[in-house]
């Protein structure tokens, strides 16, 4: 093809025909100009077909983490609602001013300090490269980028409560009341224990008469509530990520 147009030019020339050899020379350089367009008219389609491709497989993955993770919490934050019922109601029990050792209850085994620790494999990946300016959606990519500091403000509130419980509540329960009663992974037997029955409920009485014992209690309620209040926001942008995940899903398919 470059032959024949120097062929055509060449003849121009040995012919004298100036004023026709610029005009050919002219309608070459658009036709160059217009070939360059298309090629590169082609080669952003392409581009914009690979990130289409890039944006669903990542949509896709995205929406299975999230699914998954979903499940998950919905079991972290019902048993944060049992729990925190449980010691309602035992606290309601042991503020009886009539409680004596004959009707004594001890407090739930489940202390309800269980720290949430989801995957974010699949969206650190996609933070860490780049990628999610490829998501379109801007409500979704907004979500996305803040999602991290969101889980990590929740997860932050049941590291402290852990660290409460280990450092106070445990601390004072190994002074008040017998070993096995208060670490679950004991042997619970009474043959494994230095008090008699009776001396084990008086200790408890004791116990719960105390108003350090007391205070410690309510606020293990009182971060309890807090998970459950945080735990409610966590449930609703879960639900709203998966919704507009699987809106985008279908959008792009």
């Amino acid at each position: 093809m470059i032959k024949f147009f120097r062929k055509i030019r060449q003849n121009l020339l040995s012919e004298r025909k100036t004023g026709k050899y610029f005009k050919y020379a002219i309608g070459e350089i658009v036709l160059v100009v217009l070939g360059i367009l298309i090629a590169l008219q082609i080669n952003n389609w392409n581009e914009s077909r690979k990130d289409s491709i890039s944006e669903l497989t990542a949509l896709k993955d995205l929406r299975q983490e999230f699914s998954k993770n979903t499940k998950v919490f919905k079991e972290h934050h019902q048993f944060k609602i049992n729990t925190t019922l449980k010691w309602v109601a035992f606290i309601s029990k042991i503020s009886d001013p009539n409680l004596t050792e004959s009707n004594l209850t001890f407090r739930p085994t489940a202390i309800g300090v269980r720290t949430y620790n989801p995957s974010k494999s699949i969206l650190n990946s996609i933070l860490s490269t780049g990628k999610i300016d490829k998501v379109e959606n801007d409500s979704l990519k907004y979500f996305l980028t803040d999602w991290n500091d969101i889980l990590l403000d929740y997860m932050e509130d049941e590291a402290r409560h852990l660290d409460f419980w280990d450092k106070e509540i445990t601390v004072l329960e190994r002074k008040l009341i017998p070993y096995r009663y208060y670490n679950v992974d004991s042997i619970d037997t009474l043959k494994n224990d230095f008090k008699s029955e009776i001396e084990t409920n008086k200790l408890f009485l004791e116990a719960y008469s105390s108003l350090e014992y007391q205070n410690l209690l309510l606020r293990n309620v009182y971060f309890l509530q807090e998970n459950v209040r945080n735990g409610e926001h966590i449930l609703k942008t879960y639900k709203l990520i998966n919704q507009l995940l699987e809106e985008e899903v279908k959008l792009k398919e």
